[in-house]
């Protein structure tokens, strides 16, 4: 991750519910569908930092902020969650994970 404005960046990671999650340009049927085929557990993705905040870039190029995400099922599957980062006075950004 990266801040590339002159203003700090506070964010945070939320889980975003398959009931709630429709892609712009399908249809909540179709989204439905998609995901009776997956398991949508977020606590299988454990993400190194949920939340945070990053500097101004202060005229030089943003400093890299890693961010991992390690996979822990409990039992084999198909999982497929979806992560919104939000970050204060910005737009919403959506993170899909599939496995």
């Amino acid at each position: 991750m990266a801040n590339p404005s002159e203003a700090d960046a506070h964010w945070s990671l939320k889980h975003l519910p398959a009931a709630k999650n429709v892609p712009p340009g399908m249809t909540a049927r179709r989204a439905a569908e998609i995901a009776s085929h997956f398991v949508d557990d977020p606590d299988v993705f454990v993400f190194s930092s949920t939340a945070g905040s990053i500097g101004p870039k202060r005229g030089v190029i943003p400093a890299l902020h890693p961010l991992s995400v390690r996979f822990v099922a409990p039992e084999p599957g198909r999982y497929r969650s979806t992560f919104v980062f939000k970050v204060r006075i910005c737009r919403l950004i959506y993170i899909y994970i599939y496995v």
